[in-house]
């Protein structure tokens, strides 16, 4: 048996050096710092995720102080005097012979406003373009060119009396009511109304036949006064058409803007718990003098 007490083996510390004596401290030590590596960087994966999280903190802060503004909002509206809610709602629009409620400064945000005042003006276009197709329509049937009867004066003046109405109720009130109530349904029926609007509004820009469009079609085939006023009735919706895409681009970025958010919600949450789980079980792993704990196992 080994003595524990005996000469160790091995190197003696107390040796010589391992270049010998006449090894110089001064000397050239090239060589050896040549063999010298950098000590690897540390991955940055973790930092990457933790700026992916701070971004998505930024973002809902950003969410929950425009909810704030929202909410701040609509107490003013309940405790403002005098402004009840059969006042509130009380039709102002159009303003020769109100009909309608339209309060675009009082109901929706302030960030959503422009869009919205866009697609006012966008449906006041709409009105003005049902009216002038009904006016080439009836125009054409008048002077018996293009080929239009008087079934397509009848179905022209079928698409003001409705569509105008339609217009309001079905795109314009539906991007009204997702922006003051922030309701996703109604982003939902904006989109599908709206591409319906936009195919119509092609169709008549173009001037198909049979369908009392005084478009492209019925400006390049008449004559005279004809084709100035289906000219002017194709460029109309063209302005119209191109718009209204815009809008429903517009309209789909607002709507993805609030599901990223929702998103993030959920991704911060589950972080937040991952993170305090980590920690607790670290916590938990580690005594009160910076030593890990062992569990004491039985002796066979």
């Amino acid at each position: 048996m080994n003595n524990p007490f005996g000469p160790t083996q091995g190197d003696d510390p107390f040796g010589a050096p391992a270049g010998g004596l006449d090894d110089n401290p001064f000397g050239d030590h090239t060589a050896k710092m040549a063999t010298y590596t950098e000590p690897p960087i540390p991955s940055q994966v973790g930092d990457q995720s933790n700026l992916s999280l701070v971004d998505r903190e930024a973002r809902l802060r950003d969410k929950e102080q425009d909810l704030k503004k929202r909410e701040a909002q609509l107490a003013k509206r309940e405790t403002a005097p005098g402004n009840g809610e059969k006042e509130q709602e009380k039709a102002n629009f159009p303003p020769c012979y109100p009909m309608v409620y339209n309060d675009i400064t009082t109901d929706i945000p302030e960030e959503q406003q422009s869009l919205l005042r866009t697609l006012f003006i966008l449906y006041n276009t709409v009105v003005l373009g049902f009216v002038w197709n009904a006016i080439c329509c009836l125009v054409l049937v008048a002077e018996g060119n293009g080929g239009f009867e008087a079934v397509d004066m009848l179905l022209a003046a079928a698409y003001a009396v409705f569509g105008i109405p339609g217009a309001w109720y079905l795109w314009y009130k539906r991007a009204y009511s997702a922006f003051q109530n922030d309701s996703s349904i109604s982003f939902v029926l904006f989109f599908f109304f709206m591409a319906c609007h936009i195919l119509f509004s092609l169709q008549i820009a173009i001037g198909v036949p049979w369908t009392s469009s005084a478009g492209l079609m019925p400006a390049i085939t008449g004559k005279g006064a004809d084709m100035v006023i289906c000219g002017l009735c194709c460029i109309l919706w063209v302005l119209i058409f191109g718009t209204s895409v815009w809008a429903w681009r517009q309209m789909h970025f607002e709507y993805s803007i609030r599901g990223i958010n929702g998103l993030d919600v959920i991704k911060a949450a589950a972080a937040r718990r991952f993170g305090a789980a980590a920690a607790a079980s670290l916590t938990k792993g580690v005594d009160g003098g910076g030593q890990y704990s062992q569990t004491p196992t039985a002796e066979v």
